[in-house]
């Protein structure tokens, strides 16, 4: 109970908590540790101190700056110029300097074999995920994310293509249509998929088309995002239980950690008009069989 209470302190919010009496201890463990979980960040070893008579009264205290680490605008000032940073390292990697001796043994990388490696790394990582820290994957997904938003006009363009050819968008379609991957990766490829559309970019429309058409599990994209809207729905038309309203406030919190917005149904709704811009005939009139 402690640690929803934090929450509502550190985050403005009104979970409608019910009495201490009224709840099932072992239900509200596992409640915390799924709110843990959907944060994203390894706070289990940080704030896994329930039930141990022996927790000091500190531990409370640093659950609570824990907390507001998270959602301190001041700590997001000191990430987005970092991160900013390595975006432009690796969009002009062609250009860094290198160490002489360094150059005598290979040539320096280029953007496009950077991508490859790292498109050939999310193979790996979701193949064997036994291996690979999905939140690795993760974190290679959204940098893609980060680096096409990073560019404007026709750089953005360039960029999509270079992506496009690098077989991103092949990569992240089949493992969307092929397999169960866990929420937050299917999320954070969805994201991409947005982004590498986003201007109504026609090559990459093409290579959507061409996925569809000669890989047999295409469908499964489609009836992903359709089980993702009518579950939308019904969400919509049922009362919230405690772990649903959680859910909603932590979907409206602004961590210092993150800069863009949480996933949502429009983001589904953003995939299929981006998939139909320009007038895609082959895309609007497709259909699935």
């Amino acid at each position: 109970m402690k640690v929803l209470q934090d929450y509502e302190k550190a985050f403005n919010v009104n979970l409608d908590l019910p009495a201490e009496k009224e709840v099932d201890e072992e239900k509200l463990e596992n409640l915390e540790k799924e709110i843990e979980e959907e944060i994203e960040l390894p706070l289990q070893n940080i704030l896994m101190h329930r039930k141990n008579e022996s927790r000091k009264p500190r531990d409370n205290f640093w659950r609570v700056f824990i907390l507001n680490i998270l959602t301190n605008e001041k700590i997001k000032e000191l990430i987005i110029p970092e991160k900013n940073a390595l975006i432009s390292a690796i969009k002009q990697i062609e250009e860094l300097e290198y160490p002489e001796d360094l150059k005598k043994k290979c040539k320096p990388p280029t953007l496009e074999q950077f991508i490859i490696k790292l498109v050939i790394f999310i193979k790996f990582g979701v193949e064997n995920n036994q291996i690979v820290d999905f939140e690795i994957i993760n974190q290679i997904i959204l940098l893609f994310s980060d680096i096409i938003e990073s560019c404007e006009g026709n750089n953005k363009e360039e960029m999509q293509n270079l992506m496009n050819k690098c077989n991103v968008t092949k990569t992240i379609l089949f493992f969307i249509c092929s397999q169960e991957i866990e929420q937050v990766t299917f999320t954070r490829m969805i994201d991409l998929c947005i982004n590498l559309l986003e201007g109504g970019n026609s090559e990459v429309q093409k290579s959507f088309y061409q996925y569809f058409i000669d890989s047999p599990n295409s469908e499964n994209f489609f009836f992903k995002l359709n089980k993702l809207i009518n579950a939308e729905i019904s969400y919509l038309n049922k009362s919230k239980s405690l772990h649903e309203k959680v859910d909603l406030c932590l979907n409206d919190i602004n961590y210092s950690y993150k800069t863009t917005l949480g996933f949502n149904i429009t983001n589904v709704l953003r995939l299929l008009q981006l998939l139909t811009e320009n007038h895609n005939e082959y895309l609007q009139v497709k259909k699935i069989t």
